[in-house]
């Protein structure tokens, strides 16, 4: 299964009219009122498998954890602590200890999923590639096979986190 990197396959924003949470309805609704504003939104996967329940609250709550997870691991870097601070430069600071739990977790995630299906699940839930791009195919079978292939890694996540009832 190919992995795809976070910027060349992510979802693209599309704008779309959604309701103005500004609108204020005492006033007149003219141009400096609007009742809807064009926004630009990026499609989800998960989301939509969950708003569409083809997902339960357990597995989707093991993707926006393992989301979160990969978004606080991204910050990290390697520390130089021979690096000279130069006036006005930034300190950096080395890594924190939410950073080294974020690994953890993953790093016991891969271990759970292996790596094609880590892989699979980065790429879906933290890059925001969808189903079709996944690397199955864009026709019919592929999505299926994907969506049915991203719910079983979720379920073992969500026990494995202990989400599973």
């Amino acid at each position: 299964m190919p992995s795809a990197s976070p910027s060349s396959k992510r979802s693209a924003a599309k704008p779309a009219e959604v309701p103005n949470p500004f609108h204020n309805p005492s006033h007149p609704e003219d141009r400096t009122n609007p009742r809807t504003v064009v926004a630009m939104v990026r499609q989800d996967s998960v989301r939509i498998m969950h708003a569409r329940g083809h997902i339960d609250d357990q597995q989707f709550m093991a993707a926006v954890k393992f989301e979160r997870l990969l978004a606080c691991e991204a910050g990290l870097r390697a520390y130089d602590p021979g690096r000279v601070v130069v006036d006005g430069g930034k300190r950096f600071d080395p890594i924190g200890p939410h950073q080294l739990d974020a690994s953890r977790e993953l790093a016991a995630a891969r271990t759970l999923l292996g790596r094609s299906c880590y892989a699979f699940v980065s790429n879906v839930c933290g890059a925001g590639v969808s189903l079709a791009e996944a690397g199955f195919g864009s026709d019919h079978i592929g999505k299926l096979v994907a969506g049915r292939m991203l719910k079983i890694c979720l379920t073992d996540l969500a026990e494995a986190w202990g989400r599973r009832r």
